[in-house]
């Protein structure tokens, strides 16, 4: 996330030396639940799969990220 694109320059530097290939990087805001809560383990948020169990489609999950 949005969080971590500080070391993204860093990342790229390290694939370089390894020689590995450089992702497309994506670096989006917070993701928050229906309530605007920011979904985080430390917040015992719920899970992907639960939102899928539930009947999220992949699109709706795309939508709750920003994507």
């Amino acid at each position: 996330g949005q969080d971590l694109m500080e070391a993204t320059h860093i990342h790229v530097l390290l694939q370089n030396l390894l020689g590995l290939p450089t992702p497309a990087y994506h670096h989006h805001g917070l993701t928050r639940d229906e309530n605007g809560k920011r979904l985080a383990k430390r917040h015992d948020a719920k899970a992907i799969r639960k939102y899928r169990e539930d009947g999220a489609t992949p699109a709706d999950i795309r939508k709750m990220v920003g994507l």
